[in-house]
């Protein structure tokens, strides 16, 4: 099986086997947990007798898993199956073994930032330590560059639930069923672009969602245009909240308008505006939900 990174393991300048990363998955916690799948080889020397290195076991492996090779620490890594045996053969037979990188969402944040939506590349570096017959004085395994397909990462961000942490609020009984799903719905393809690093993409969802919230508030009589809405949230504010409340909905639009139409513009939203843009848009909606739900209307 194709590994995502590799590294041999030279004991005493022998090279006693090596560590191969065959996949990386969302483990179980109630927090996001990367589970790494490893394999190991041990090999045994014979002779000469007095420099022999045979029947001996793997009894710890500390780790790191980091964003560079010699810095950007992501967090250390955990073998927590210490009962399972990672025995020396003499055939060079390859066992199994994970290990866990416990994370959270600014680490996974920082992760994101880096990756600019496309492969994944970590490092992994590795510290075993042996015990059998034999001398173990000079271990070294040399750090494993980790290569994640694009897709296999969305896959463990997904289980991890990454961008689900935030809760929002908005009453919906005096909005229009279908439109309000239609929202929603394009809400969450506007964050879900934003991990796939399809920025533009997330602007598009974001414009949609703020009209198509617009047509569900038309269920309600006092509003059959956008224009109507201002006159709405005075009953839920006064006279000057309603104004600039009203402002922030145009000005998201031109906002989002300026990369979607500005055809031949070398201007390009980065990762931190489009997030601004989405937090802006849902937070906005939830108030313009809250405020017009108080207006009685």
């Amino acid at each position: 099986m194709p590994s995502l990174g590799e590294s041999n393991i030279t004991i005493d300048s022998f090279f006693a086997g090596n560590f191969r990363v065959l996949n990386i998955f969302a483990a179980s916690a109630i927090y996001p947990r990367l589970g790494i799948v490893l394999k190991c080889t041990l090999n045994e020397r014979q002779e000469p007798e007095d420099h022999a290195i045979r029947d001996y076991e793997m009894i710890d492996l500390a780790g790191e898993l980091r964003l560079e090779e010699q810095k950007e620490s992501i967090g250390p890594t955990l073998w927590l199956e210490k009962e399972q045996k990672i025995l020396s053969s003499a055939n060079r037979r390859e066992q199994s073994l994970k290990v866990f990188c416990d994370l959270d969402p600014w680490r996974l944040e920082r992760i994101e930032e880096q990756r600019k939506g496309e492969e994944l590349k970590l490092w992994l570096l590795l510290w075993p330590t042996f015990r059998g017959k034999g001398s173990f004085r000079m271990i070294d395994v040399r750090p494993l560059r980790i290569e994640v397909p694009r897709d296999k990462w969305l896959q463990v961000l997904e289980g991890m639930e990454y961008g689900r942490y935030e809760i929002l609020e908005i009453p919906r009984a005096h909005l229009d069923d279908a439109k309000f799903e239609e929202t929603m719905k394009h809400l969450t393809a506007a964050r879900l672009s934003i991990d796939k690093g399809n920025y533009e993409e997330t602007l598009r969802y974001c414009r949609i969602a703020i009209e198509a919230f617009t047509e569900a508030l038309k269920k309600t009589s006092a509003i059959k245009e956008e224009s109507d809405l201002k006159s709405v949230l005075e009953i839920a504010t006064d006279e000057r909240r309603a104004k600039e409340y009203y402002g922030i909905i145009s000005k998201l639009k031109k906002l989002v308008s300026m990369k979607l139409h500005a055809y031949g513009s070398e201007s390009v939203f980065s990762r931190v505006e489009v997030q601004f843009v989405t937090r802006t848009t849902e937070n906005l909606l939830a108030l313009l939900s809250k405020l017009t739900a108080e207006s009685n209307i």
